[in-house]
């Protein structure tokens, strides 16, 4: 989180690709289902580049995108 915040990017430039379960009722993200969007992520792009690019991580072994290597 703290370089999220020094970066100075704007809110969109940070992406997470998860196999969690994210869908509730009451439209609140609770510390738990963070958690469990975090240990499930496959893909994560944040801005970089002054605004020009994106940098990628991908999980080991992630299956995120099937067999389209």
């Amino acid at each position: 989180m703290d370089c999220l915040r020094m970066s100075n990017a704007i809110w969109h430039s940070l992406g997470v690709m998860t196999t969690a379960n994210l869908s509730c009722n009451n439209k609140v993200l609770t510390f738990e289902k963070i958690k469990e969007a975090c240990l499930l992520s496959e893909l994560i792009f944040v801005c970089a580049y002054d605004g020009e690019g994106y940098v990628f991580w991908e999980k080991n072994n992630s299956n995120f995108f099937g067999e389209c290597r």
